[in-house]
């Protein structure tokens, strides 16, 4: 062991690589913004879910009991349905509870006909909070790890418990955006991503994209990277973003009007940009984004809608759906030439 410290050092040396102690890493890069968004999203799926299985038990027993209350007022059976009426009542205040303050709970003496039915759901509720407490962990320990070639792209190394630690720091990290990763070399992609590819009309530089262009309004001689749009939901919806006059990471969340689901977003500005003195709208398209599913463009940003995208997002299958895309404006906007 003693001899394979030093060989280790070399090859981080060899590597171009600094421990932890000799650079403080950047924890507000877009990158490392866009893997904290992916995190929150699939902390609110794991909410999401143990809410929905207890309000769908809870949900179930009321309106059971609610069956049995009908039934023993036809047969005249009193002591039955003075338990079902009790049982109402518990299970309409633990829904009400549920919704205002994530958890319920029921009073200490019920009815001796409820004991067995009230101790099950308060048996699921714990069965539920251990649950997401665990997903949570498993959470966090994943996207840690997630978080080292991130760092790795800086040129540090963290051992496993100081990862932990700066993942934690940069959940809890606040501060503007940084620049610093949308810095790259022209066809350079950040660490665990996939290269830009020139498209032969302007490609986009440094960009992690595919070829793919989703949607276009008009054309260009050149095109320049505006934002980078992350969406994560678990249901077919439409949202509306902004994307002018950003000068770092914003997130947005809600929750869907139809589906009630939630969902999350983020839009990462690669370049500012000033609506048109003249309101016209530039060229703008979107190009697909690695490892991210399509958005679909309702309406493009213009002076009407307050320079907001409107995008749909469709999973394709049940369960969180990761959805992205690289907004792209006419380079002419920017009075670039070729």
């Amino acid at each position: 062991m003693k001899r394979l410290v030093p060989a280790l050092a070399a090859v981080l040396l060899a590597l171009g690589t600094r421990s932890l102690g000799a650079a403080e890493p950047d924890l507000r890069t877009p990158e490392i913004r866009v893997l904290r968004a992916e995190y929150e999203a699939s902390r609110a799926a794991l909410a999401a879910k143990r809410l929905s299985e207890l309000r769908a038990l809870l949900e179930r027993h009321l309106e059971e009991q609610r069956r049995k209350q009908r039934q023993a007022m036809l047969s005249g059976r009193n002591t039955h349905e003075a338990d079902a009426a009790e049982a109402v009542q518990l299970f309409e205040q633990a829904l009400e509870t549920l919704g205002r303050e994530d958890t319920f709970a029921f009073p200490a003496k019920v009815r001796p006909a409820l004991e067995r039915m009230t101790a099950f759901c308060a048996r699921a509720l714990a069965s539920e909070n251990a649950a997401r407490e665990s997903g949570y962990q498993l959470l966090d320990t994943r996207f840690a790890g997630r978080l080292q070639p991130l760092l790795v792209q800086q040129g540090i190394t963290a051992a496993p418990e100081q990862l932990a630690k700066l993942w934690q720091a940069a959940l809890a990290d606040t501060g503007a955006v940084s620049s610093a990763a949308s810095n790259l070399p022209a066809g350079e992609a950040p660490a665990g991503g996939a290269a830009a590819v020139p498209d032969g009309a302007g490609a986009s530089v440094g960009m992690v994209t595919n070829d793919a262009v989703l949607a276009c309004r008009g054309e260009a001689a050149a095109w320049v990277p505006v934002a980078r749009i992350g969406i994560e939901v678990a249901a077919i919806e439409v949202i509306s973003l902004p994307v002018a006059d950003l000068a770092e990471w914003v997130g947005f969340r809600g929750r869907g009007l139809e589906s009630g689901a939630p969902w999350q977003a983020t839009v990462t500005p690669l370049r500012e940009f000033t609506p048109p003195g003249d309101d016209v709208a530039p060229a703008m398209r979107i190009r697909a984004v690695a490892d991210r599913r399509p958005l679909d463009v309702l309406e493009w940003p213009g002076r009407r809608n307050g320079w907001k995208i409107e995008l749909r997002v469709r999973p394709r299958a049940p369960g969180l759906s990761r959805h992205g895309g690289v907004l792209e404006i006419d380079a002419a906007a920017f009075g670039m030439e070729n």
